[in-house]
């Protein structure tokens, strides 16, 4: 059972609740947290991981580099630091995710946070979960672009993928 740490609308703590119930509308007012790392290389591609076909959401769909829920009494990096060892099999130190913002999540009750992480790493080298995650790729930030706002990339708010559009290219050498 995932456990989630749960807030109200100004931010505040105020329990924790099943990641099934925290994703019911039927519990408005209840927010709760999930992290999107959006990791950068050398040569500025941007990676983004495909969703693996048994994914209850979105499967078979291109999607952010890393990303999951903050489990109950676990914090952002710490979180972060998790994911991307299930999902993609690779470490990195707290103090290597660059904090972008917050946005609500298209759900309308997860508060996404947002983090850049620049990393070197070749697909080949990475152990990727196969009940998460069927695929990676590294993109151009051209490139990438004309995925992201394709039908072939998880459908997040307009406002989302422009936000992260214009962070990493904020972020280009």
């Amino acid at each position: 059972m995932e456990m989630l740490d749960i807030y109200d609308k100004r931010g505040k703590h105020i329990g924790t609740m099943e990641r099934h119930a925290a994703h019911d509308p039927q519990n408005k007012g209840v927010y709760h947290k999930g992290v999107h790392i959006w990791i950068v290389n050398d040569k500025n591609e941007v990676l983004v991981q495909l969703r693996a076909k048994a994914k209850a959401d979105c499967p078979d769909q291109w999607d952010v580099s890393c990303a999951g829920h903050v489990d109950a009494g676990e914090t952002l990096l710490e979180t972060c630091q998790r994911e991307l060892a299930e999902e993609l099999g690779l470490k990195s130190s707290q103090d290597s995710f660059i904090y972008k913002g917050e946005l609500l999540g298209r759900s309308g009750n997860e508060l996404h946070q947002l983090y850049l992480l620049r990393l070197n790493v070749e697909i080949k080298d990475m152990k990727l979960a196969p009940p998460e995650v069927a695929d990676a790729k590294w993109l151009s930030l051209k490139d990438f672009e004309k995925l992201l706002f394709s039908k072939k990339f998880v459908a997040h708010a307009k406002n989302y993928k422009k936000f992260v559009l214009a962070f990493l290219k904020d972020s280009q050498i």
